[in-house]
């Protein structure tokens, strides 16, 4: 069972090497939920939580719907460059690998679920 906590750390750790990587013009300093023309984008790159992913936008599209196969949402196909006429995500790389994707994948097929609470600890 992958926990979301670990989905969160394989994105948000892309996104700090994609904002660190040399790119073109257009990537410079790019505000996501712009690029995406989305104000439900996730933060991806910061605080997030699975709720958000679930319920975030690409372009007008869902990253996630709920009862689809992991494989055939968008977020994956983005992830994998199986979306028409869009670059594999993140644009210009690095990209994750294919076991990181598989991660994705497996959290989503288990039903995207928040990771459990921490419960509080008795001094």
């Amino acid at each position: 069972m992958t926990p979301f906590s670990r989905v969160k750390e394989i994105l948000n750790n892309r996104m700090l090497l994609w904002r660190g990587a040399p790119k073109n013009a257009d990537d410079a300093d790019v505000d996501l939920k712009d690029k995406h023309r989305e104000t439900s984008f996730p933060n991806l790159d910061g605080e997030f939580s699975a709720q958000d992913l679930t319920r975030g936008k690409a372009k007008g599209l869902a990253l996630i719907q709920a009862g689809i196969p992991a494989a055939e949402t968008n977020l994956i196909k983005a992830l994998r460059g199986l979306s028409p006429g869009i670059r594999p995500m993140p644009g210009g790389g690095p990209l994750l690998t294919d076991p990181e994707i598989a991660e994705i994948e497996s959290w989503i097929n288990e039903g995207c679920l928040p990771d459990p609470p921490v419960p509080p600890q008795i001094v």
